[in-house]
């Protein structure tokens, strides 16, 4: 149970999160990409939201395994940045599949070529998922503070724990699934 509870909250964080990063950050940046036709100020936006995330993630993280032991926690850890990998890598395949269908407009083809540098969002997730792992201070400003403690209050209501932990087991059979995907894939082209 507890397990379909750490990857609820790392998938919900990251979504939501996510999301409200689109909105205040995301939405000025494509707005700026629009303007000065420049696909790679979406890209610095995306940085700033891989920043604000991995530290909500992490967080979230080191709280929960605050009265772990050290194997326990580092397990924690890994499984942490993959179910934000699997989750920021779904949300990147959707937006990349919106904008393919939908290119009416000159500033859909600059938004699909600025997705082009989205594989080195996940590099920069990395590095700051390191980083605040490493330097947990770097954690420990309001924006974390805030989205962790709305958290808890949401699930303070047993319908949205519920819901929450369903959710959970969804998240951990695709991540699943994702796993099983990759490896598949690593096989063929190991075959090839």
């Amino acid at each position: 149970m507890e397990i379909f509870e750490f990857i609820s909250a790392v998938c919900f964080l990251a979504l939501f999160t996510g999301f409200i990063a689109k909105l205040i950050i995301l939405l000025p940046a494509s707005i700026l990409m629009g303007i000065f036709e420049n696909g790679k100020i979406l890209f610095y936006g995306k940085i700033v939201k891989a920043f604000i995330v991995s530290s909500i993630i992490v967080f979230y993280i080191l709280s929960f395994t605050k009265d772990k032991s050290l194997f326990i926690s580092i397990l924690y850890y890994i499984l942490g940045f993959y179910s934000y990998w699997v989750m920021y890598t779904l949300e990147n395949e959707t937006d990349k599949d919106a904008i393919q269908d939908e290119q009416k407009y000159p500033i859909d083809t600059i938004m699909l070529k600025a997705t082009s540098y989205d594989k080195f969002l996940i590099v920069f997730s990395l590095i700051f998922f390191s980083l605040f792992l490493i330097f947990p201070i770097l954690t420990n400003y309001i924006i974390p503070s805030v989205c962790y403690n709305l958290y808890n209050w949401l699930m303070g209501y047993k319908v949205i724990y519920w819901i929450s932990i369903v959710l959970g087991g969804i998240f951990a059979i695709y991540i699943i699934r994702f796993t099983f995907l990759i490896g598949s894939l690593a096989r063929v082209i190991k075959r090839l």
